[in-house]
């Protein structure tokens, strides 16, 4: 019940947010977050690790998006209620 609850009532960060835009396309690809999005998506082990060090929650909404089932379908509906 109370996680019911938790998942009913997830915000939407910042980080989450600029990643929805961009990966629908709301952003221009000159915008700074746009492109080190696509840098974090192409970058190897190694890179990734180095990249975490500055921008450890945008590579980790990159990385649960590339890596965790339902993601993207949880945050564009949190993103969705968010914006109700």
């Amino acid at each position: 019940m109370l996680r019911n609850f938790l998942k009913k009532n997830q915000m939407v960060y910042k980080t989450e947010m600029d990643f929805y835009l961009v990966a629908r396309g709301d952003f221009k690809a000159t915008h700074f977050t746009a492109l080190m999005i696509q840098i974090i998506m192409k970058a190897d082990h190694i890179n990734t690790a180095l990249l975490k060090q500055v921008y450890p929650q945008l590579v980790q909404v990159v990385n649960r998006y590339s890596n965790e089932e339902g993601y993207w379908e949880d945050l564009c509906k949190r993103v969705e209620d968010a914006t109700k």
